[in-house]
């Protein structure tokens, strides 16, 4: 299953229950988050707020948000 996120997902910055509502259909979503972080396609900010690695980011994120 390849589901992308960005599609769903429309904010450059987004938070946790926002990325378990795009992964709703995998059967462990907090796995697929982790492997997303360790690929680089989203990057963790802080606790509960990530954002759109370089590779599928739409804009540059501004460090004040």
């Amino acid at each position: 299953m390849n589901i992308k996120i960005e599609k769903i997902i429309t904010n450059e910055e987004f938070d946790y229950p926002a990325l378990l509502h795009a992964l709703r259909d995998y059967k462990h979503p907090r796995v697929k988050i982790n492997d997303l972080i360790k690929k680089g396609s989203i990057v963790r900010v802080k606790k509960g707020l990530y954002i759109f690695g370089p590779e599928i980011s739409k804009r540059p994120y501004s460090k004040e948000i």
